[in-house]
């Protein structure tokens, strides 16, 4: 009976340890952060998101992705600075998510070189276009994740 406790005990140690991450189990910020997640669990964890995107509407997230720019819409080939897209790739680099964000303060934004590793803080959102839901991070933050 000792031996099943102390399995059980450990067991359940071993579930609980990756989730407390490397910061010693601090509170955290931010609901949900992936930037501590292996590519892979991100992917996974995103999807998730981006799939069921009710269950974390008003959430904060901590993400860590490539930079991508948003095209402005008009086919020139400019970008905006008021949206911009982080691509979120699995280990094996086959597949990506790409998570759009709103900036909190486009103006002041200085924009990374696409392909860029940032670090990007934003609040979930939902919008429709074109009769589908979207996801989107908004009032979001970025900078350079090394």
């Amino acid at each position: 009976m000792r031996k099943k406790l102390l399995l059980l005990a450990l067991s359940a140690l071993m579930i609980l340890l990756p989730l407390l991450g490397c910061g010693g189990g601090g509170a955290s910020d931010v609901d949900l952060d992936l930037s501590r997640m292996n590519p892979n669990m991100r992917y996974a964890e995103i999807t998730q998101v981006t799939q069921t995107p009710d269950k974390y509407v008003g959430k904060t997230a901590r993400l860590v992705g490539y930079f991508r720019p948003y095209p402005d819409g008009d086919k020139n080939g400019t970008y905006t600075t008021d949206r911009i897209a982080l691509e979120m790739p699995d280990q094996a680099g086959c597949c990506a998510a790409v998570v759009e964000f709103v900036l909190k303060d486009p103006e002041g934004a200085s924009l990374p070189a696409v392909g860029t590793e940032v670090i990007v803080e934003g609040t979930l959102e939902t919008y429709t276009q074109d009769g589908l839901t979207r996801c989107q991070f908004v009032d979001a933050t970025m900078r350079k994740a090394h």
